[in-house]
């Protein structure tokens, strides 16, 4: 791969649009509290503050910057959004349209009331690529880059990889065999993906990933529970 050109201009676009993110994250944790809708725990906020030193460190991991000038919207937003899109079909026809086909009485804990989903939901997404992703890659990355840079596109996959199997590990579900199959190939394709996105085109790459994802099974899923199943039946 060849080397990322950076200029210091890109550094602080991506540090001021990364605080922006962290802004958007502390003011969906107060309307929570202050709403009684489904409040992070304070660490979560800390864990995405911590990301903003790691997004410092972009350039020396090997990775774009936030809003790399080379990288095209369709690149950086369009092509993701619409993978993550792609992941959230098989999820919705398998959890609701088989195992879950009847109506609900009340919104399960996947969901969250519409509007306050969507506020919900984005935070939701910031803080699992912060945690699941950007700061490990960034960290293993940065020390390969210092201690084995001839072996950095082999020990980039071998990381890739490890990294890919942590959130289904960290998210075991329950049910017959064939489904905990599923969600962990499933899952372990969704981050094997957004790793290789997020030193192809960035974090933001990755972050659009899990938001269209999140925007059907999330979202308009739970939208449509609320508006087709539970109203009704108030």
């Amino acid at each position: 791969m060849a080397r990322i050109t950076y200029r210091h201009i890109d550094r602080e676009r991506s540090l001021i649009l990364y605080a922006a993110l962290l802004v958007f994250a502390v003011c969906t944790q107060m309307i929570a509290v202050m709403s009684g809708y489904g409040a992070f725990s304070w660490e979560l906020l800390l864990v995405i503050t911590l990301g903003l030193p790691a997004i410092a460190f972009q350039e020396q991991a090997g990775f774009p910057g936030l809003l790399q000038r080379n990288i095209s919207n369709r690149q950086r937003y369009l092509y993701p959004l619409l993978i993550g899109m792609a992941f959230a079909i098989p999820d919705i026809i398998l959890v609701k349209g088989i195992r879950n086909p009847g109506p609900y009485n009340s919104l399960p804990p996947w969901f969250q009331p519409f509007p306050y989903s969507v506020l919900h939901y984005t935070t939701g997404a910031i803080f699992s690529e912060v945690w699941y992703r950007l700061i490990p890659l960034t960290l293993a990355m940065v020390l390969i880059q210092k201690i084995a840079r001839r072996y950095v596109e082999t020990l980039f996959v071998v990381v890739a990889l490890l990294t890919a199997v942590w959130e289904p590990l960290d998210q075991w579900p329950q049910g017959p065999a064939w489904f905990v199959a599923y969600c962990f190939l499933s899952g372990f394709a969704f981050n094997f993906i957004q790793a290789w996105l997020l030193r192809k085109y960035g974090f933001l790459a990755t972050l659009c990933v899990r938001m269209g994802h999140y925007l059907l099974w999330h979202i308009l899923l739970g939208w449509y529970v609320e508006l087709f199943e539970i109203l009704p039946a108030q």
